[in-house]
């Protein structure tokens, strides 16, 4: 009866069957970064610092003693921050060649988030920050366009088509209308036609560009970023 069957023994020393914290940890190429308390105690330490100096600045009581607070809580999260980021580099050995090119982008982001701090300097100091913000204006509308062109839906596929396209496309046009607003008052501004004393249309048009900035970060944290969360994260953050 059982003649046909056929029975192998499996030598179970050649299966892999570690199933420790550490091994689930770096069985893959991607760092699984636990939950740290430092970016929030450096948020409190840098307001406690800039509020400090604004209230030192104004000669206000207090001020240069949450200053100094302040800049000491920063430079111990540096530290602690900076512990934990070695020892996950060199003991942890979490830092695999995947997570180096992301950490290599991150700087490169970091250094050009710098460029253009020093650039908004820069733009006042020569007068020309108009001329910037057009060109970011117009490099936002084309690849807002971009991506409506490479997208894989259409406004007609379901609700989240019609609500992506109707959102975004509607803070597109204002965007646009707020490119033509700031390119005319960068016209009259050359031609003289705007003063100290008489300058409302451009200040309409700076109240109007800044409604379309809130409206973006609101569509951005919706769109973008929330509504691309996975569904075990989504779950947490709806129950926070």
């Amino acid at each position: 009866m059982f003649s046909n069957f056929t029975f192998s023994i499996i030598d179970m020393s050649d299966i892999k069957t570690r199933f420790d914290f550490k091994y689930l940890s770096t069985a893959h190429q991607f760092h699984l970064v636990d939950p740290s308390p430092w970016p929030l105690v450096a948020s409190i330490g840098a307001l406690c610092l800039t509020s400090g100096l604004v209230l030192y600045m104004q000669k206000m009581i207090g001020g240069f003693s949450l200053f100094l607070n302040g800049f000491c809580l920063v430079l111990l999260v540096m530290y602690v921050w900076w512990r934990d980021i070695v020892r996950e580099a060199t003991y942890e050995e979490h830092h695999t060649v995947t997570v180096q090119r992301g950490l290599r982008l991150g700087m490169i982001l970091f250094i050009v988030s710098e460029i253009m701090f020093f650039f908004a300097f820069f733009g006042v100091f020569f007068t020309q920050v108009m001329i910037y913000t057009l060109v970011l204006a117009s490099l936002f509308t084309y690849f807002q366009g971009l991506e409506y062109v490479t997208a894989p839906f259409d406004i007609t596929d379901g609700i989240y088509g019609s609500c992506f396209y109707m959102a975004t496309g509607f803070h597109g046009f204002h965007v646009f209308v707020g490119t033509i607003a700031l390119l005319i008052s960068f016209i009259r501004i050359i031609m003289g036609q705007q003063t100290t004393t008489h300058h409302f249309g451009f200040e309409s048009a700076i109240w109007y560009w800044h409604f379309v900035d809130v409206v973006w970060l609101f569509l951005f944290i919706n769109i973008y970023w929330w509504g691309n969360l996975e569904p075990n994260n989504l779950s947490a953050t709806v129950l926070l």
